[in-house]
């Protein structure tokens, strides 16, 4: 018999310092929304042979832990084992009878939880602009004489295109909230990048994305149309190996390197270089990229 426990999945955050200037988006302690029963377990039987394999609806890798109350003619014996899966289908167990010509017995129960990352985040990477190659950075102005500008926003018009900041796979769209592990409790595109750090972005409109759910996604990639509020805000966290959600501060591209968001980016000319967009690419994704095929 199956028990599948139940499980609130709750984060800790780093404050990031704001400056005098500067407004700071609202920080993220919890999923804002989260697939239910994200994790499910199936035992293959063959000629006396069991597997157990893991289907993980996610893309996230999730720790599971495999306990047994029942173990009778299979081995190796095993009280309890713990393993990652990956999103999709991942083999947790493999028991074979140990007689042939007895019976084999086995109870067993399952929990789950979001798994961290191993990788250590890239503090120093450098993120693009999301407003495009060659157009000039514009910040979102709050205040009484709109002097107080809001960290990692832009602003910009109707019609403007919202790009990728940096690849990664696509782990929420806007107009697909429920039914996906979202962090952020709004209509965002979200990307995780393989160092485990995911990108929020907010502004893309829920009616004009480009992008689609699980698509990997590449620097300067355009994702969609800036939303009728004509701005796109940009929040940048880490999932360590500890399953902790860290904000992270984005280093913009400027000036040949990534440099801390601040009013020196004003009327600055958005660049796209060549060696920015290729760095986490393949040989592959780049031979496509220089032929304008890659997406």
């Amino acid at each position: 018999m199956i028990n599948l426990k139940n499980l609130i999945i709750l984060f800790s955050f780093i404050s990031v310092n704001s400056f005098a200037q500067w407004t700071v988006q609202e920080q993220i302690t919890t999923f804002g929304s989260k697939i239910k029963n994200p994790i499910k377990l199936q035992v293959e039987e063959n000629n006396g042979a069991y597997r157990f394999i893991a289907h993980n609806k996610s893309l996230y890798p999730y720790r599971i832990e495999l306990n047994f109350t029942v173990l009778q003619n299979l081995q190796p014996f095993v009280k309890t084992t713990t393993i990652v899966a990956n999103s999709g289908k991942t083999t947790i167990l493999n028991l074979k009878k140990q007689n042939e010509s007895s019976s084999a017995n086995y109870e067993y129960s399952y929990s789950y939880k979001i798994a961290g990352n191993n990788k250590e985040c890239n503090n120093d990477f450098p993120y693009l602009f999301p407003i495009g190659k060659g157009n000039v950075v514009s910040f979102v102005t709050t205040g009484k004489h709109a002097n107080i500008h809001t960290r990692d926003a832009f602003k910009l018009t109707s019609g403007d295109t919202v790009y990728c900041v940096r690849k990664g796979i696509v782990t929420a769209i806007p107009d697909m909230y429920e039914e996906v592990d979202r962090f952020s409790n709004s209509y965002s595109l979200e990307i995780k990048h393989d160092d485990g750090s995911i990108i929020i972005i907010n502004g893309v409109d829920l009616k004009n994305t480009f992008v689609k759910y699980s698509q990997t996604v590449y620097p300067g990639q355009p994702l969609g149309l800036v939303d009728k509020y004509e701005k796109v805000t940009l929040d940048l966290y880490h999932l360590d190996a500890k399953s902790k959600l860290n904000r992270k501060e984005i280093k913009y591209y400027l000036n040949e390197k990534p440099q801390a968001f601040s009013m020196e980016f004003r009327n600055a000319v958005c660049e796209y270089p060549f060696e920015i967009i290729t760095s986490e690419m393949r040989r592959r994704e780049i031979k496509k990229f220089k032929k304008n095929k890659l997406y």
